[in-house]
Order: C-alpha cells, then structure tokens, then sequence
C-alpha cells in the first residue's frame, strides 16, 4: 500500500491530478490528515478556484457516500472513482461537503445570488470560503464562531476594521463592505505601514472587554511550541527528516511569556492590512485573542523587509505602544516563523520540502 506521503505526491502532481479529474487542473490549499484523507483546492489554468478534491483511505469511503448522497439531495454533484483501494472525490465548490449547507443558507437568505468563479478571493476546502458580492465582503466558514459579531463590534470601536453588515443569525456566516483598493502585501508602503504601528497600539491598548469574550480570546492566543509538536507529527508521516529537524528546533522555543495579554490581531501581516487613499484598516480578525503584545510585533516583522520593521514600529512606538525587549521580540519572531514553518505545503507547492526546509534554517538562525 502507498504511503501518505506517496499520495500526497501524486495530488501536488498536476499531471496526475488532471488526469484523475478530466482537466488541466492543480492543487492549491491542501490538507493533509495521514492514513485519512488529503484534500485540495482546485484550480484552472487560469488560476481561478474551480473546485475541490479529496483522497480517501478506505476507512473514510461510508463517510464519503454520505456526502455524495446529501450532496444530491440537495440538487449538487460530486464524482468520485476508486484509485486502488482509495476513493478521490471532487466537486465545484457549491458542493464542498463541509460549505454547502451554509452556502445554501446564505443563499436563501439573499446575502449571495448566482456567483461566479471570479468572485472567489480565497477558498480553503472544507473550512472557509470568501467571496465578494458586489461592494460587500462574504465569508462562509464551516465552524460556527458565535461570538464573532460581538467581538467585530468591539474591535471596530477601537480601530479602524471593514464594516460590518450581517446581525450574526446566520451561522457561520459573516459581510462586511469591500473596502479600500487592495492590501499592503500587494501595494507596499512605507506611510501606511507606520499607520499599521499606530492602529495595533490602539488595539492593544483595548481595556473593556467582555468576561465571555475574554475566556473565548485567552484560549486562541497562539502557542508556537505546541504548533511545532503538530508540524512534527505531519512531518514524520511526509518527511522524517524535516521531522527530526523541526524536533530539535522545537527542543529550543521559549514558552509563552508570562505576561499581562493585550486584544491582539493574532495573524498580523500586510495581506491583512486594506489601504484606501489615505486610509488603513485592518481586517480578517478570525485569529483574534489575548496575548503578549510582542505575539502581534513579531507576527508582523516575521514577513517583513528590515526598513518596513523599523518602520512599523516607530508607528507603534508615537501611538502609545510600549514595546516589548530586544529578547521578546526576537523570541516572538522566531515562534511567528515557526508557526508558519509548513505553509509551503499548505499552499500546494510542489516544491514545498524544499522551502519547508529553507523555513526551518531561519528559525534555527534566529535561535543561534
């Protein structure tokens, strides 16, 4: 029988994977469960988000009847086929066995009509889905979080986020206006980057915060050391030597600071920052928490050039910001790194092993 990493192979393979599927096609997102399941994003030659597809070990194969049976009665279509002794299914998006139920809902609700391809921003199969509606923002998710609107609500008092237009009844289901002309990972700028300083001040400086919405953020604050155990468990199915490697690295964290939390992003980088003339706001809160105001500096400096640091964080220094030791913020940097280690492989790279590897040697730098 192959292994998960053989068939992990085979799914990154475009040619194999468009045989498979009737199409010049390639995976995007991927995930990966071993001896479970690996699923992916389809694309286009043209890079537009066509669909999904999903391996199965055998032990899956009920569960994937079952889909195939609600996807029907629901008027959609998934293809499935055997290869061997393993089930690849695949369907257009609408069908995602884990979206289509809030896609209906948001559907009939009116939030979207017939969309089309183009309208797709991001697509995580079996997970999220976000799609733009005219001069609105939709994003589905298939896990439910009750207390996103409350906390949008929040955030939205203190800095400057994309309106929100929904009432929250809708599980899983957030709008927002489409705003600004584009992110800052896609428009550098040196200005809006300072302004980005001063707004995660102002969010950290955040002191009126709900009990429910407190214990919600302390439990999401991220753990880097407990993310590396996670990429070295995936990694000695996929890869024991990058496995061994992210060991030792993991051997050398620093655990979470003990620290007073702040309202944190969570995921802050410049794809997630929305520049208009002028004007900054910061979006896609879905990582929000409390935690030590370096989890956001080095989440940020993580991704970005020396100048654009020094920068970002004189912005935070004239908004108020205190900013943490030279140590903290290195360590901060050094665990944004690491919980980013496997993104190649997230992402579908064909070349992910490779840059897996390129992303651990940085780590292991910062670490020396």
């Amino acid at each position: 029988m192959m292994t998960t990493a053989t068939w992990l192979q085979r799914m990154l393979d475009t040619s194999w994977l468009s045989s498979q599927l009737g199409g010049s096609v390639r995976a995007n997102r991927v995930r990966v469960k071993p001896e479970t399941s690996i699923s992916v994003a389809v694309e286009d030659g043209q890079g537009l988000c066509v669909g999904w597809a999903r391996l199965l070990w055998p032990d899956g194969h009920r569960k994937a009847t079952k889909a195939k049976r609600n996807a029907a009665e629901a008027g959609l279509e998934i293809s499935q086929r055997l290869v061997g002794d393993m089930l690849l299914q695949s369907g257009l998006v609408s069908a995602d066995p884990k979206l289509a139920r809030p896609l209906q809902n948001a559907t009939e609700a009116g939030i979207i009509g017939a969309w089309q391809l183009e309208q797709v921003l991001r697509y995580n199969p079996m997970r999220r889905l976000v799609l733009r509606e005219g001069e609105r923002i939709v994003r589905i998710a298939a896990a439910d979080r009750p207390l996103s609107l409350r906390l949008d609500h929040l955030i939205s008092a203190e800095i400057p986020i994309p309106q929100r237009l929904d009432d929250g009844s809708l599980p899983g289901i957030s709008v927002q206006a489409f705003t600004g002309n584009g992110d800052l990972a896609g428009t550098p700028d040196l200005e809006a980057t300072a302004t980005v300083g001063r707004i995660i001040a102002h969010l950290h400086a955040t002191e009126s915060i709900p009990r429910e919405l407190r214990t919600d953020l302390l439990r999401r604050a991220p753990d880097p050391v407990a993310q590396a155990r996670t990429h070295v468990r995936l990694l000695e199915v996929l890869s024991p030597g990058l496995a061994r490697r992210a060991r030792a690295i993991a051997s050398k964290l620093s655990d979470k600071p003990a620290v007073a939390p702040v309202l944190s992003h969570g995921d802050l980088s410049p794809d997630q920052v929305l520049v208009g003339d002028k004007q900054v706001w910061l979006t896609d809160f879905d990582r929000a928490c409390l935690a030590s105001r370096a989890t956001d500096l080095g989440s940020f400096l993580a991704v970005v050039d020396d100048d654009a640091g020094e920068v970002f964080l004189d912005g935070y220094r004239s908004g108020g910001g205190q900013l943490p030791s030279a140590k903290a913020l290195r360590d901060a940097v050094t665990g944004s790194l690491m919980l980013r280690a496997v993104d190649p492989l997230r992402l579908a790279s064909p070349a992910w092993e490779l840059e897996v590897a390129a992303n651990l040697d940085r780590i292991a730098e910062l670490l020396t």
